[in-house]
Order: structure tokens, then C-alpha cells, then sequence
């Protein structure tokens, strides 16, 4: 998930420094960044239950203590 974030950051990048030298649209301009926020937001959410698993494995383990 880390590579396709960092992937998807460097095409914005590449579309929005064509989208202000006018050789892009503005429409490849936001899709580029509705996959960027796509990218991050599937990123957390791998981090969340890469965390979200480890607590668990913990707590059954008895390792942590959840009230």
C-alpha cells in the first residue's frame, strides 16, 4: 500500500506540473487527485488493521489488558 500511495503522490505531481504548463485538463487534474486521496485512504486503512490485528493477537495472548 506504501508503494501505491507513494505511485500515486508522483503521478499528481507529474499531472498537476502538466496541468499548470496547460498540457493537461483540469479533469486529469482531479482525477489524479481523487486517486491520490484513494490511495491514502486505503493506506490507513491498512495501517489501522495492521494495529487493529496486533491488539488482538496481544489481547489474546493476555499481553494487554483491555477493560
Amino acid at each position: 500500500m506504501q508503494s501505491n500511495l507513494e505511485i500515486a503522490q508522483e503521478v499528481y505531481n507529474i499531472i498537476k506540473l502538466q496541468y499548470n504548463e496547460g498540457i493537461k485538463t483540469y479533469l486529469d487534474l482531479i482525477v489524479a487527485e481523487n486517486d491520490l486521496r484513494t490511495a491514502q485512504v486505503n493506506y490507513y486503512n491498512s495501517l489501522y488493521n495492521v494495529l487493529s490485528s496486533k491488539l488482538d493477537v496481544e489481547r489474546a495472548l493476555g499481553t494487554i489488558q483491555v477493560n
